[in-house]
């Protein structure tokens, strides 16, 4: 499990989605992953477009207590498959 927090004046300028690309070509080609899952705060239309951008499917939302994440009881739940990658190239 990974995670990242983009500062804002660093925001908007591609860091989230190149983070990710290199995240996924590792997990897909080097480690032969056939799928990456991801989550996301639903109030957090930036990382939602990133995934979204990327491929990922939106699987729905993930209820849960996390003790030492409070504000985080729902997540949105992504996947993103190996051939649909390898589609985008």
């Amino acid at each position: 499990e990974l995670s990242w927090f983009v500062l804002p004046e660093h925001q908007k300028l591609g860091f989230a989605t190149e983070i990710t690309k290199t995240l996924l070509r590792f997990a897909f080609n080097g480690m032969g992953a056939e799928r990456v899952v991801g989550s996301t705060h639903p109030e957090n239309p930036a990382s939602n477009r990133v995934l979204e951008k990327l491929g990922f499917e939106c699987l729905g939302e993930q209820h849960h207590t996390y003790d030492d994440l409070p504000g985080f009881e729902v997540q949105v739940i992504w996947a993103l498959r190996r051939e649909k990658w390898l589609e985008k190239g």
